[in-house]
């Protein structure tokens, strides 16, 4: 059997090296903290605001973002928030197509991260309807291109104690949204019947799931995820109070509990 050189030897282990700081990486990315302070910055995505077609503003925000998400470069954050726009869109598409599909049952989406991202880009459902030609085109053509998700990509962030989702479609697949024909109160009508179905399935999100679950393991969930959504220091502070009204209450219950018991 021939034997390897140090040269193929040491190519092989950087390649190792690599690769594990690549999924350390992964691993490491906190998706809610990162759209968290994706937000703070509406010209990268809220296509009505005045300085969303700036690309000088876009690449000031760009790098104060950069520092704060903990990705290597702009190019690689960039291609991060292609891939999270380009899912919360093909989630809605999903929400869309169950409304129109005759099904009693509604799509609700899977995604841990669905909930919070769409309190801010669920901003621009209206604008999307209005538009026929990017104000971006290289920037828009780059989103759809980056739309099937690498299947590397963190599970936690797109699934809660669920399965994995199956690849995403292209977006050569999807319907063809129509001309903007109609008037502005049925526009209005058709927002709110996808914001109010956007919202059922948000519920049943929060409902579903194993059949011992009840009001106070839901509730549990939900805090827990809106600290997920805060500052470490300011949910640990946060974490401590409620802790203690528990705590005191409990003593508090158990002190009445024995005092009874002496009667």
């Amino acid at each position: 059997m021939p034997r390897l050189s140090a040269k193929v030897i040491a190519k092989g282990y950087r390649d190792v090296i690599s690769a594990i700081q690549r999924m350390e990486k992964i691993e490491k990315f906190d998706m809610f903290k990162f759209l968290e302070e994706y937000r703070r910055f509406p010209c990268l995505w809220k296509k009505n605001h005045p300085d969303f077609r700036d690309r000088a503003k876009r690449n000031r925000a760009e790098e104060q973002l950069l520092p704060i998400s903990g990705i290597s470069s702009v190019n690689e954050m960039r291609k991060k928030i292609r891939n999270i726009r380009c899912t919360y869109n093909q989630e809605l598409s999903k929400i869309r197509r169950s409304m129109g599909s005759g099904s009693s049952e509604l799509y609700t989406p899977k995604l841990i991260w669905f909930a919070y991202a769409h309190n801010f880009l669920g901003e621009n459902i209206e604008e999307a309807d209005s538009e026929t030609n990017s104000t971006l085109p290289e920037y828009d053509t780059m989103e759809k291109q980056d739309c099937i998700l690498s299947t590397t990509e963190n599970i936690q962030e797109r699934t809660e104690d669920g399965p994995t989702l199956p690849p995403t479609i292209p977006w050569g697949t999807l319907p063809k949204s129509r001309k903007r024909r109609a008037t502005k109160s049925r526009r209005v009508k058709s927002k709110h019947k996808i914001m109010d179905s956007i919202a059922d399935a948000l519920k049943q999100v929060l409902v579903q799931g194993d059949t011992s679950e009840n009001e106070f393991t839901v509730f549990g969930k939900h805090i827990a995820t809106q600290l997920q959504c805060l500052p470490l220091e300011e949910a640990i502070n946060l974490q401590g109070e409620i802790q203690a009204l528990v705590t005191s209450t409990r003593l508090r219950c158990i002190q009445n509990a024995n005092y009874t018991s002496f009667k």
